[in-house]
């Protein structure tokens, strides 16, 4: 937004305002009834541009105001508020586009006609104050808009103190959940511990007490064939004996005699198996 300067433009004078483009001069005073714009040196205000004609356009004043002319036609036909025309009336604060050059027109606000006790005249520094507030309103939505436009084509604004608040309440809430989760596991982890402990001690004392008792039964079973292999090789000798005793009824045993050899049941059966043989 560019400040007018106090001499730039005489109070009452219509003038062309370049509000885009680079040129020479910010404010051109219309002076004069006709007013030509080109690219060539010979026009009153030259604008150098491929997009500019020799004589792009003409400004001429008539009786009840300033006119514009097109001189150019085709695609860089000049532009009055954004749309094409062929010839025009110019009121304040339009848009003129020329190229891509573009102007804002400045035309003096018409004098109103005194009525004594009914219409007062105003002060021309109080006039121009308004213009100039009016420009930097205009100028002021302008950059408005394009700060809108950029800012939806930027990414989104970084989070504000009070939702970054809230982000690490919730991170601290889940960090509170993980470490309980992490207790329970770790007792029922120590429980599962103690339980595969208390079982193995007891499959252990199982085994040990299983493999005593096999020890002593095979102990056991050695000591049975033992004796009952003792028994049986005394036994011829006690048929001997038994017949040199009773020569006369080899058949017939004495009850103390039969008592001292069914002492053991293996070769009682055996005895019982021999006789009934």
């Amino acid at each position: 937004m560019y400040k007018e300067p106090a001499a730039s433009i005489k109070p009452g004078q219509a003038a062309l305002v370049v509000t885009y483009g680079n040129t020479t001069r910010r404010f051109h005073p219309l002076e004069g009834d006709l007013i030509v714009l080109g690219r060539t040196p010979h026009c009153d205000i030259t604008l150098v541009s491929p997009e500019v004609s020799a004589i792009h356009c003409v400004l001429h004043r008539r009786g009840d105001g300033w006119h514009l002319r097109d001189c150019s036609g085709g695609r860089h036909a000049t532009r009055l508020n954004g749309r094409v025309i062929r010839e025009e009336k110019l009121h304040d604060c339009d848009v003129v586009q020329v190229g891509s050059f573009s102007f804002e027109m400045r035309l003096p606000c018409p004098r109103p006609t005194p009525v004594v006790g009914v219409t007062a005249l105003a002060d021309e520094r109080l006039t121009a104050r308004i213009r100039f507030l009016q420009r930097s309103r205009r100028n002021l939505v302008r950059l408005a808009l394009r700060l809108r436009r950029k800012a939806r084509c930027t990414n989104s604004l970084p989070p504000t103190f009070a939702e970054l608040e809230q982000q690490a309440e919730a991170l601290r809430r889940l960090l509170r959940d993980y470490q309980k989760l992490v207790k329970e596991y770790e007792g029922r982890l120590n429980q599962l511990e103690r339980a595969e402990r208390e079982l193995c001690d007891a499959r252990a004392a199982f085994e040990q007490e299983c493999t005593e008792q096999r020890i002593r039964l095979e102990k056991a079973e050695h000591e049975m064939v033992r004796s009952v292999c003792d028994r049986l090789a005394e036994l011829p000798r006690l048929k001997q004996e038994i017949a040199g005793t009773c020569p006369s009824a080899p058949g017939e045993l004495r009850r103390d005699q039969l008592q001292e050899i069914t002492e053991t049941p293996v070769v009682a059966a055996h005895l019982v198996r021999g006789s009934a043989d």
